[in-house]
């Protein structure tokens, strides 16, 4: 038995656009969803280190955005083409499989996609001591685009079980390629308004370490740009541990650079500053003054030990 060969007199005229219309609408909006709800998470991230994606990386994550918006406006489309689409000669069941399968990879998409970025900006970027670990941009760049192009081709699979497609496959899937492309490179989000907010809440403590490491440069010691801007991040795990961390170096056989204890020196007092001035902003003058000298010099008596 031939099959019957898809085409726009098959699904009739007006469903075949506005189908076009309701899908390529779907896209645009959940792409935007995607884009500033990416920024909502890394507004989180302000009060431990601010996620600040490179320019490579930003357009990585826009073109899977756009790959898994476009991917889920074209299931979309499919899911209105065929719903209802009933005849004599189109058996029922297999139109429905059509419709439902298309669906289901779409929504699936949305959910993987949305439950994985949250999850991973609450549980990885707030959490103490993760320092990028798992940055999907630079380890599976390539994984990110293949899997809304593998979902987007799943969802060809129940069209073509049941008709020819003749070249709408092809069409599709450049209209796939061009239309994620013309998104990633159009991206309304502008990054530099939380990152300016984020270079100004921090100038104070980057300038903590900006005097010391001028002071241990005057003194002869050399450090590398990278391992300045290290420590210009923003230490998330308590000054304590700093120190005991500290501690556990020096008892170790392997001997520990002088230029490496200055840095982490370097960094547990910006850690400490930063925690009194957070913690105590609403206590006054002298009672917040005799407070830190207390605690710096129980910091010192423990290095000591």
């Amino acid at each position: 038995m031939i099959k019957e060969k898809i085409s726009i007199g098959l699904l009739g005229q007006k469903r075949f656009y506005l189908g076009l219309s309701i899908g390529l609408f779907l896209a645009i909006l959940t792409y935007l969803f995607f884009g500033y709800f990416s920024e909502i998470l890394r507004w989180q991230t302000f009060d431990s280190d601010l996620v600040i994606p490179t320019e490579t990386e930003f357009l990585i994550y826009n073109l899977f955005f756009a790959a898994v918006s476009v991917t889920f406006g074209f299931g979309v489309t499919v899911w209105f083409w065929f719903h209802g689409l009933f005849s004599s000669q189109r058996p029922r069941r297999r139109i429905n499989y059509i419709s439902a399968y298309a669906m289901f990879w779409s929504m699936t998409l949305i959910y993987l996609v949305s439950k994985t970025g949250s999850n991973m900006t609450w549980l990885l970027f707030v959490m103490d001591g993760y320092d990028d670990h798992l940055n999907l941009s630079k380890e599976f760049p390539l994984l990110l685009f293949l899997l809304p192009t593998v979902l987007f081709l799943n969802i060809w699979t129940g069209i073509r079980l049941s008709f020819r497609s003749g070249g709408w496959f092809l069409k599709s899937l450049g209209v796939y390629i061009v239309l994620s492309a013309i998104l990633a490179f159009s991206s309304p989000i502008d990054q530099s308004g939380l990152n300016n907010s984020w270079n100004e809440y921090m100038a104070p403590y980057n300038q903590i370490v900006d005097n010391e490491i001028k002071k241990a440069r005057s003194k002869g010691l050399r450090f590398s740009v990278k391992a300045v801007e290290t420590i210009r991040f923003n230490r998330k795990e308590r000054v304590i541990k700093q120190a005991k961390d500290l501690k556990e170096r020096f008892k170790s056989e392997k001997p520990v650079s002088t230029d490496s204890v200055v840095l982490e020196l370097i960094a547990i007092k910006k850690t400490t500053i930063r925690s009194l001035d957070g913690d105590w902003d609403d206590k006054a003058g002298d009672g917040h003054l005799l407070y830190r000298e207390m605690f710096i010099d129980k910091l010192k008596l423990m290095m000591t030990q």
